[in-house]
């Protein structure tokens, strides 16, 4: 039986969808209710080409440094080469999170199925989060998008991804790499804006409620963490909504953190202060880990017989590390390979002395 993507290919296999990049950016229809949109845009003097064509039921997205042939899409996409990400989706509610974040999210965000291929280079995390989201504003304009979004408030109160799904956790057997691949997204603003990129979100029964993302340069204040502005942001929220301290312990006792890089010493112990009753998070933190790598701080629990200055500790809380580590790690290797222009600049060089 032939499929309908060799039905597309039977009558336009052999365009060359890179000719048609100068063109205006219409759609533009080839074969039968098959429409191409192609478009190119310049990131930090890198040239990035667009081409989505639109199947009725399915989709295949092209990005990347260089053109395809549009009968080669599909085989770029299966094969998955070292530098080629794909994803399916059914129904929007899957993913088969082997290839890059990018294509995970798109399924998440819009709801699409889609086919993906891309050569960016994976080193370039930064050059990545651009491309993604403008291919993401494309698609939200030519009309796929959710039908029940969630509305994601930054610290300014505008919504940051007004494309973002409502997905039940028990619904969703990958969900721990869904809402890290949300805390990631944060992580790659953070680094947009030169700052360490550390993002996370924050649930409450299966829905993003608050998000943070580290603004310790922009705030020049060290305690700014991605966890900081999540917490100070949903807490500040129920206080507006009139709950009482008590209730705001309540609620906060149902949330669960995704965050990308395991929570420092301060962060944990603000996380035990609250009484949050689950933590994810991706990469170690080798050098201030409050959850594990330094201090145990998720671990204990006060009891009746606590002293006051015991009690203080907080509660503990249940955590899990290791999801989507590479990602994480791959953002902090961006991040200190281009440099940190807001790096104390030493009083006085360092002098190398030979070893006798």
């Amino acid at each position: 039986m032939e499929t309908e993507y060799d039905q597309v290919l039977s009558s336009v296999a052999q365009v060359n969808i890179a000719e048609q990049i100068v063109d205006s950016g219409d759609v533009g229809s080839d074969g039968d209710g098959v429409k191409v949109l192609c478009f190119t845009e310049v990131f930090d003097d890198v040239t990035i080409q667009f081409q989505i064509i639109r199947l009725a039921k399915q989709i295949y997205v092209w990005l990347g440094c260089n053109s395809a042939k549009f009968g080669n899409l599909y085989a770029a996409a299966s094969t998955r080469p070292s530098n080629t990400v794909s994803v399916t989706s059914v129904l929007g509610g899957t993913s088969d999170n082997t290839g890059s974040g990018i294509a995970r999210r798109l399924v998440m965000k819009t709801g699409l199925n889609i086919i993906l291929a891309c050569n960016i280079p994976k080193n370039n995390p930064l050059l990545e989060a651009k491309a993604e989201k403008v291919l993401i504003r494309k698609l939200i304009d030519l009309g796929y998008t959710m039908p029940k979004p969630v509305s994601l408030l930054t610290h300014s109160g505008e919504a940051e991804y007004k494309d973002m799904t409502t997905v039940k956790e028990d619904h969703c057997e990958d969900s721990p790499q869904m809402y890290m691949g949300f805390a990631l997204d944060q992580a790659r603003l953070a680094l947009e804006a030169l700052e360490v990129p550390v993002g996370c979100v924050i649930l409450e029964d299966g829905k993003v409620i608050a998000s943070g993302r580290n603004r310790t340069n922009e705030t020049r204040n060290a305690t700014r963490h991605a966890e900081m502005e999540a917490i100070d942001q949903l807490v500040g929220q129920w206080q507006k909504n009139g709950l009482s301290p008590s209730q705001v312990a309540e609620k906060f006792s149902k949330c669960i953190l995704y965050v990308t890089c395991e929570p420092c010493i301060m962060c944990a112990s603000a996380l035990s202060f609250f009484g949050i009753k689950e933590v994810y998070y991706g990469c170690a933190n080798d050098k201030f880990g409050g959850c594990g790598s330094i201090l145990s701080l998720h671990v204990g629990s006060p009891q009746p017989s606590d002293t006051r200055e015991e009690a203080q500790r907080g509660k503990g809380y249940k955590c899990r590390g290791g999801i989507m580590a590479e990602e994480a790690v791959s953002l902090f290797k961006c991040f200190y390979e281009q440099g940190n222009p807001n790096a104390p600049k030493p009083h006085r060089p360092v002098i190398q002395r030979e070893r006798t």
